[in-house]
């Protein structure tokens, strides 16, 4: 951090040059090692500081006292500011682009091989405990002062979207081929009071996959009316707002499982 240097007012500090001064940043010049000119007036270092460069360009500014730093040092405070966003945002591509590598792609590479329902299983558990695991970090450091808790945070952060492409990637897939099979399925959400207000962070609930099929759904043990859930039936719900047409991806846990289970299924009347 460049030196801030505390000035003072010898003689008279007159309101007019006090007024002026108050508000904003102010040029100035340091006319000896001990003095700076300003708006026509002289103001003079503590006697704890340091010299200034005799020469030295100065912003002055008024905060309970008179304080300076010199240009050439906020140039460089400047300049190691946008070093150090410039390699955060670099660091912050380089976990993405390894987040896709490790997730996205996978989930992509798996939709290709026509997978059957343990496939899907397995890769929506990983995907699921991953994110369970970037959450936490994310949780933890999110309102941290520390500069690279916070980095820890905002990468986390990242991996998690990433995480959730990989997912919405599984979810389409499934939708499709259950669309295709006969099983019709929109997505809703379960608004609630408490809404996006968990440990004071943004934490938005999850999509469901509710079924339009009028005859709802009878498989094994599996039984949902039209405008159930798939994890469990509309009653259950506070709120759980949908409609005759599909929107959104399906991003819950448990809908995406049985749906993984139900893309075994022959067809669906």
């Amino acid at each position: 951090m460049p030196h801030t240097y505390t000035l003072t007012k010898q003689g008279m500090l007159y309101p007019s040059f006090f007024n002026s001064m108050r508000h904003g940043v102010h040029q100035g010049l340091a006319t000896s090692a001990r003095e700076i000119q300003v708006r026509g007036e002289t103001l003079t270092l503590t006697k704890d500081e340091p010299d200034l460069p005799e020469g030295a360009e100065v912003e002055v500014w008024v905060s309970r006292f008179f304080h300076c730093i010199t240009l050439a040092d906020k140039k460089a405070e400047d300049k190691a500011r946008a070093d150090h966003a410039a390699e955060t945002r670099a660091r912050e591509k380089q976990a993405i682009d390894e987040a896709k590598a490790q997730y996205t792609a996978p989930a992509e590479s798996l939709i290709q091989q026509s997978p059957d329902k343990q496939a899907l299983t397995k890769m929506l558990e990983h995907l699921f405990t991953e994110r369970k695991a970037k959450h936490e970090v994310y949780s933890r450091f999110w309102r941290s002062a520390d500069a690279d808790k916070k980095h820890q945070s905002n990468i986390a952060y990242e991996q998690m979207c990433v995480i959730n492409e990989a997912i919405v990637c599984l979810s389409r897939y499934m939708k499709g081929i259950l669309a295709e099979k006969g099983l019709k399925i929109a997505t809703a959400y379960p608004y609630s009071p408490n809404e996006g207000a968990r440990s004071g962070h943004y934490s938005p609930g999850e999509y469901h996959a509710v079924i339009l099929n009028l005859s709802g759904l009878f498989v094994g043990r599996l039984e949902r009316s039209a405008g159930d859930a798939l994890c469990k039936p509309a009653d259950k719900f506070k709120w759980l707002e949908h409609n005759d047409k599909a929107y959104g991806d399906v991003t819950c846990r448990h809908c995406l499982k049985k749906m993984a289970n139900l893309t075994n299924q022959k067809g669906f009347k």
